[in-house]
């Protein structure tokens, strides 16, 4: 019995002491400078010291997460070029820990981080949104999307509360360039090309159809709509906003043909009335 209790006990020494030095190896890795505390828990070899030995882990680290955000941003990468990529993801991976347990989400910051880096990099913040969205609208949630036909069922009295719940993966981005186009022009030629300057803010929505990430430029007015439904609000509070608008009397009938075009598209997964 008292044999039984000496292996326990040395079994759990051994297993502090293992998780001891395997947090103190972790936080070298993960923030450099605390590097001392895992050194005096490193054996130096004649090949490498116990900071070089660390060294190999903290790179490590370091270089999959910067192949993270190459597999991520594709495109970015050859809009900045090879020098200037490294230099803003490297210091993106100095600045920004990984806080979730699945990689995949390292990198959704490093649009914001660009533009806090530097003001003058406003379209490689939006083409890096514009790259990272794209990722969502593939990795979102599957439903079913209904078609036009689903309405025909719906008194016409119960039309001006009808609320419409989206394709989870619906998005919309707001930029003062073309970015689908841009980004198009990339992925196409694998080079930078010039960007046309625009009077006013292009509205791109982006999903996924049949397995495929599809993207198109709509007009202001059809995604100030497009907000109001997404926020919530119901036909006829939207039918109102519009009518304020330039649209005018023809606000009803281009609002059907907003959403005969969204149900082709698959954007529309529900709708609901209030009883």
């Amino acid at each position: 019995m008292q044999s039984l209790y000496r292996l326990l006990v040395d079994e759990k020494i051994v297993s502090d002491q293992l998780r001891d030095i395997q947090l103190s190896l972790q936080a070298a890795v993960l923030v450099p400078d605390n590097i001392f505390a895992a050194e005096t828990k490193v054996t130096s070899t004649p090949e490498a010291n116990a900071q070089d030995r660390i060294k190999i882990y903290q790179d490590a680290y370091r270089l999959r997460l910067f192949e993270v955000l190459e597999n991520d941003y594709p495109a970015l990468h050859l809009f900045l070029g090879d020098r200037d990529f490294e230099k803003y993801a490297f210091s993106y991976i100095e600045t920004h820990q990984s806080s979730d347990p699945s990689i995949r989400w390292y990198g959704e910051m490093l649009g914001a981080h660009l533009i806090s880096h530097n003001e003058n990099l406003g379209v490689a913040a939006k083409l890096a949104q514009f790259e990272w969205t794209i990722g969502l609208a593939f990795d979102a949630a599957d439903t079913t999307a209904l078609n036009a036909h689903a309405l025909s069922s719906i008194p016409t009295e119960k039309w001006q509360t009808l609320q419409f719940a989206f394709h989870p993966s619906l998005f919309l981005i707001e930029s003062g360039f073309d970015v689908s186009d841009l980004w198009q022009q990339i992925t196409d030629h694998q080079e930078k090309p010039a960007i046309s300057p625009v009077a006013e803010n292009i509205f791109t929505a982006v999903w996924r159809s049949d397995n495929q990430v599809r993207y198109r430029n709509i007009s202001e007015l059809e995604a100030r709509t497009l907000n109001l439904f997404l926020t919530e609000q119901n036909f006829g509070q939207c039918l109102a906003v519009l009518a304020e608008t330039s649209l005018g009397e023809t606000a009803p009938s281009q609002m059907v043909n907003w959403l005969r075009e969204w149900f082709v598209s698959g954007w529309i997964g529900s709708f609901k009335t209030e009883n």
